[in-house]
């Protein structure tokens, strides 16, 4: 008998979306185009990857070309221009009453058959262990505190898989939001 409830105590069932991509697949047209009807058809959430890493057309670029990173793959070197559009995004959400179900850093799904890193080749799996504990953490304050002002997130962390060796370093991530951002729930 538990539920989730939206600010007012009012119990929300979520009907979401996969829009794992949205934050780097679509022009800003696009997005408010795309959010229209996913509030027309009904639905009150998405799946959200803040970072994506192969799914979309040029990762991780978004449309304007912005990396998230101004060091690729280097967590402690955020772009402005690539958190702003996906703030912008979030914010079309919020006033659609659209809740984030928002991944800071997807690690992705182990493919058993591939060795190695590249086992992990649909998520920052490898980025995780390569940044380490301080820069996941600085990471996480980042995120934390660029968006936890928005009242439309729920932080969802890890990927497709158990996190093994980077289980630590998300951990550290978490902490990090949850340093800058302890209202949301994760």
């Amino acid at each position: 008998r538990h539920h989730l409830v939206d600010q007012d105590g009012t119990p929300f069932l979520l009907v979401g979306d996969a829009a794992w991509s949205i934050l780097v697949s679509l022009e800003p047209a696009e997005v408010t185009r795309y959010l229209d009807d996913r509030v027309r058809r009904g639905f009150n959430a998405m799946m959200v990857n803040l970072l994506e890493y192969r799914f979309s057309p040029d990762p991780p670029r978004n449309r304007a070309g912005d990396e998230p990173f101004t060091t690729p793959g280097d967590f402690s070197t955020p772009n402005p221009a690539y958190f702003d559009h996906a703030r912008w995004v979030l914010e079309q959400m919020a006033e659609r009453n659209i809740l984030a179900l928002l991944y800071p850093c997807y690690l992705g799904y182990r493919n058993a058959g591939w060795p190695g890193p590249k086992a992990w080749n649909e998520g920052w799996f490898g980025e995780v262990i390569q940044n380490g504990f301080d820069r996941c953490r600085e990471y996480g304050r980042f995120v934390g505190e660029r968006f936890g002002d928005l009242d439309n997130l729920l932080w969802v962390m890890g990927g497709d898989d158990d996190p093994g060796t980077a289980r630590i370093a998300i951990g550290q991530m978490a902490e990090g939001i949850k340093e800058a951002d302890p209202r949301h729930l994760m």
